[in-house]
């Protein structure tokens, strides 16, 4: 399994294109947009789709044609590292950012990903550079639109990891060409100079940063993160056709999107509800005991391997309220999470 999925990351960008058309443009008919993307379903929020990154460069091009021209922008602003799972996980627990950059580099790779990012550096600046797999999108609309929504995505999970991160600025983006958005929009999202006409799409920092500790990881958290990886995996996500083995696997994949919940954990599969429960009930599983043991072993490699809060986690793993997931976590360990990850600190000390 790798640390990145495309159908993963595009079912999460089209849930958040939904959520910008809801949230800040309420009047435009999210519909009439389906319909003119000539997509599957008109009403492409509420379903799951088999080709969910055909489906979000549909939607993506007309809107960005007729309705928002600065929408890829918008939708990489929103970026978040939760968003990306397994791989957002091991870049939170990288020891710097060159290691963080590497991580997603090689992911995307390895996922076949439509963009290709390198890390280039000397010892004063530092450039992530961006280019197309298919050299001919790379100067169609479709294919600045996803250069943008990339180049600022990864920019903002930088922010994510990096001390005083929302403070720390580029030295200057460079853009080979203009899309529908304006050069003050990128200015705006970038908070830099922004160079157009450049011989290559990049983000140009200072090397230093590449080098400085990330506050939230050291180099002990990230080989304890990848041995927890490879042991869920192999303990937990196995690749068979069983149902209580696919929804152990989604729930792994994408925890933000099935929400530990059973309606859209069965949406996520492209069954209903009642399908689920029924397949489940066949197999003798219950989705509420599955759901409950992957959270809780989530929970625990969150609190070895991670130092992100209590809180955070909660919020991570879909629980209302913190003081939910404090609960239920020392009814199955009979210690509460502070507790525990204190005596486990303690022993590897």
């Amino acid at each position: 399994m790798h640390l990145l999925s495309i159908d993963d990351v595009s079912a999460r960008l089209i849930a958040i294109l939904n959520k910008i058309l809801t949230n800040t443009f309420p009047r435009l008919c999210k519909s009439r947009i389906g319909l003119e993307s000539n997509i599957e379903y008109i009403q492409w929020w509420k379903n799951t789709h088999t080709r969910p990154f055909a489906v979000f460069t549909d939607l993506l091009e007309v809107i960005s044609n007729h309705y928002i021209s600065d929408i890829a922008l918008r939708v990489g602003d929103a970026a978040q590292l939760t968003d990306l799972g397994m791989m957002g996980y091991a870049m939170l627990t990288s020891p710097n950012l060159e290691t963080a950059i590497r991580i997603a580099c090689q992911s995307l790779d390895d996922a076949n990903y439509p963009l290709r990012v390198s890390l280039k550096s000397d010892d004063v600046h530092a450039e992530l550079v961006f280019t197309s797999r298919n050299s001919n999108m790379e100067i169609s609309n479709q294919g600045r639109q996803l250069l943008d929504i990339g180049m600022l995505s990864a920019w903002r999970y930088c922010q994510s990891v990096m001390k005083n991160g929302p403070y720390v600025k580029p030295d200057k983006v460079l853009i080979s060409t203009i899309g529908s958005a304006s050069i003050e929009s990128y200015r705006e999202k970038f908070n830099c100079d922004v160079i157009t006409s450049a011989s290559h799409n990049a983000i140009r920092i200072e090397s230093r940063l590449l080098r400085s500790a990330l506050p939230t990881g050291n180099s002990q958290l990230l080989i304890d993160c990848n041995s927890h990886m490879r042991q869920l995996v192999r303990q937990n996500v196995c690749l068979n056709n069983q149902i209580s083995h696919r929804v152990r696997r989604i729930l792994y994949e994408r925890p933000n999107d099935c929400a530990f919940n059973l309606l859209a954990t069965a949406q996520a599969l492209n069954l209903s509800r009642d399908q689920l429960r029924r397949e489940l009930s066949q197999a003798s599983g219950s989705f509420r005991e599955i759901a409950n043991d992957v959270r809780m072993e989530l929970a625990r490699q969150y609190l070895i391997a991670s130092p992100i809060s209590i809180k955070e986690i909660a919020y991570q793993l879909s629980y209302s309220e913190p003081n939910n997931f404090i609960r239920a976590f020392s009814s199955r360990h009979s210690c509460s999470p502070a507790a525990f990850r204190k005596k486990h600190h303690e022993v590897r000390m």
